[in-house]
């Protein structure tokens, strides 16, 4: 959980770039989410779990939220509208391009 799509995005980056670290692959959603006892409720954690599971090794990814998000800085290609376990609409996925 981090404070912006910015951060989430710097903090990914950092996990994926370090050497010392096998290939992770990355899925960042944004949205309402709610806290209770240390946990992390609302669909909003789901879908970032899904995504995990379709990016490939070193490879960031996130829905159309996070990317809209991101602002210009950071550049988000289009992956296309994906079909994700247990949500009944597909999901607009978009890479996060390296810097």
């Amino acid at each position: 959980m981090a404070g912006n799509a910015r951060s989430a995005v710097e903090i990914a980056r950092s996990l994926v770039d370090d050497p010392q670290l096998p290939p992770l692959r990355v899925g960042l959603a944004a949205g309402e989410i709610v806290t209770r006892d240390g946990d992390v409720f609302k669909p909003v954690v789901n879908r970032a779990a899904r995504l995990v599971e379709m990016a490939e090794p070193e490879q960031i990814v996130c829905d159309a939220e996070a990317a809209r998000r991101l602002g210009e800085r950071t550049a988000a290609v289009s992956l296309g509208r994906r079909s994700l376990h247990g949500f009944d609409d597909p999901v607009e996925v978009y890479a996060v391009a390296a810097p």
